[in-house]
């Protein structure tokens, strides 16, 4: 395939969610411009247009509706700043609750903020009534060192990840248009190892994916993927890679299309998993006859892979890469990872 590159971008960190947390609707995705600066995007002709740019503090958590709305939340400051991307308009909205952000999602009804236990662990804003609502946590996780690290959406549920095992924990919510998500249930996770941290989540219409990273004095250093082949998890399995260093083999970014698992690795570069219902059978059968699911890695570019942003209702992904000090991207259709 013809490698498209684009413009440099100058920046430290990448948003990392857009396309992947499980809103269908809108044509919208956010990229860091530098570290004070993000811009709302759309792709058209194979090309990033810009409509509009906000500025932000280091460190900030920021998420788009995708149609109408970017949110923007700096740590320790207790306000959320709410832009309309079809004008100039802003609104800086006060949050009244106790709670270190670590995650912050948006669709056109609410706002979500998940963090570490204040004395909240995720709250919500109602756009439309500007009302502020605890939602409930289960008193066994509301306990110091868990978080909220993650949120994602099925069409009638919001997913929260918690973030630390011993044990840890899925929480669902039904999505709702009016008020208080209600609580639904809480599903405990399978470890895969001794002091696990999840990091993030992605999720589409297949699977859900959670990148983990466990550390031991026995085991050492490992990165994990575990992939459930829906939102109940009724069935899943898990990739781990073993690394020598803490700072080695460091996964930067990931993203799920279809059935293909896609990676950026600080060393090998952009890799990918086509994931095969044997995974699962065999799991479940502990089964050694199957194949072992490996990522694959294609050549690598110069420089290093930090951020991929799938464009939505398209089949492209933007992989930003990092030379020295500067960052660019280019363009790659999802059919030739399995071509």
């Amino acid at each position: 395939m013809r490698r498209t590159i684009g413009t440099l971008i100058f920046c430290l960190t990448f948003s990392t969610l857009f396309g992947q947390n499980g809103l269908k609707q809108g044509d919208y995705f956010i990229l860091q411009k530098d570290k004070n600066t993000i811009s709302i995007n759309s792709f058209t002709n194979q090309a990033i247009t810009e409509k509009n740019s906000y500025t932000i503090d280091e460190g900030s958590f920021y998420a788009t509706d995708k149609q109408s709305k970017v949110v923007v939340m700096t740590p320790n400051h207790n306000y959320v700043v709410i832009h309309d991307i079809h004008a100039s308009h802003s609104e800086k909205i006060p949050v009244p609750y106790d709670i270190k952000a670590e995650t912050i999602f948006m669709n056109n009804e609410n706002i979500f903020i998940g963090g570490e236990l204040g004395k909240e662990m995720l709250v919500q804003y109602h756009l439309k009534s500007k009302k502020w609502y605890s939602l409930e946590i289960p008193r066994e996780i509301m306990r110091v060192g868990k978080a909220i690290d993650d949120i994602v959406v099925t069409d009638s549920t919001l997913i929260a990840i918690d973030n630390i095992v011993i044990p840890k924990y899925i929480l669902y919510y039904k999505l709702n248009s009016h008020g208080a998500l209600t609580f639904l249930e809480s599903k405990l996770l399978p470890p895969n190892g001794t002091y696990e941290d999840i990091y993030e989540g992605r999720i589409n219409s297949n699977y859900l994916v959670l990148s983990s990273r466990t550390t031991s004095g026995y085991t050492g250093v490992a990165n994990h993927f575990t992939i459930y082949n829906n939102p109940n998890l009724e069935s899943y399995f898990a990739i781990s890679i073993p690394v020598e260093h803490r700072e080695e083999g460091k996964f930067n970014d990931f993203a799920i299309h279809n059935k293909t698992l896609i990676v950026a690795h600080s060393e090998k570069g952009l890799g990918y998993l086509e994931i095969k219902p044997a995974y699962f059978e065999a799991r479940l059968k502990n089964s050694s006859d199957t194949e072992i699911p490996q990522i694959e890695y294609g050549k690598s570019e110069a420089g290093t892979v930090i951020d991929l942003t799938l464009v939505p209702n398209t089949e492209t992904l933007i992989v930003t890469n990092k030379r020295g000090t500067e960052y660019e991207y280019y363009f790659k259709s999802m059919d030739s990872f399995l071509d």
